[in-house]
């Protein structure tokens, strides 16, 4: 009678044991699939800043190439102008190709974590290029704003606009740069979570 009674409360913590473990496996699937698309709605917000970046930078080009024109800016300068934005555009694009392309995320990790890594690594290096770029650029417009404004008090309010310009353009592009690098940490954390999950 007693071993009866030991093997029916086995029996029954062998049950109990059984639906745990299902319990503990569907949990996991959840988290899983919860981190997957918590993975995949990073990387497209990541990939819808870049299209917004693109976009921006392409109404730039035409603007700038415009007001550079009309206002009787040389045509070096404008060509500069212009060559320098669409190559920024060109290179927010090729910093992100490989993420675009990432859309469904039967997520090969390996792949999207080196993908990720590769761009945090094209976005800190980015500042060798930007900087100088910017700083040729400002050194050119106020070089060129002496010959569209001969009169001393209208270079210096053209200078001062320029240097505010500038500097609200600089703090705006480092939130921007400090975001996205943001976005990528977060993305790497996530996807090496869910590797330890698996």
């Amino acid at each position: 009678m007693e071993n009866k009674t030991i093997i029916d409360e086995f029996d029954d913590m062998k049950a109990k044991l059984a639906l745990l473990k299902e319990k503990l496996d569907k949990q996991k699937i959840v988290n899983e699939t919860y981190l997957r698309n918590a993975i995949k709605g990073n990387i497209g917000k990541l990939n819808r800043g870049a299209i917004c970046k693109m976009f921006l930078g392409c109404m730039a080009t035409i603007y700038c190439g415009y007001i550079t024109w009309v206002f009787g800016f040389s045509h070096y300068f404008t060509a500069f102008t212009v060559i320098m934005l669409l190559f920024c555009v060109a290179a927010t694009y090729v910093q992100h190709k490989s993420l675009m392309r990432a859309s469904d995320l039967s997520l090969d990790l390996m792949k999207e974590t080196f993908d990720l890594m590769k761009l945090r690594k094209k976005y800190k290096n980015w500042f060798k290029i930007a900087a100088p770029l910017i700083i040729i650029w400002v050194l050119l417009l106020a070089y060129e704003a002496t010959f569209i404004f001969p009169d001393k008090t209208m270079y210096m309010s053209c200078l001062f606009g320029i240097l505010v310009g500038a500097f609200i353009g600089g703090m705006i592009g480092l939130k921007i740069h400090f975001k996205t690098l943001r976005q990528i940490e977060n993305l790497l954390e996530q996807i090496e979570e869910l590797k330890s999950c698996m």
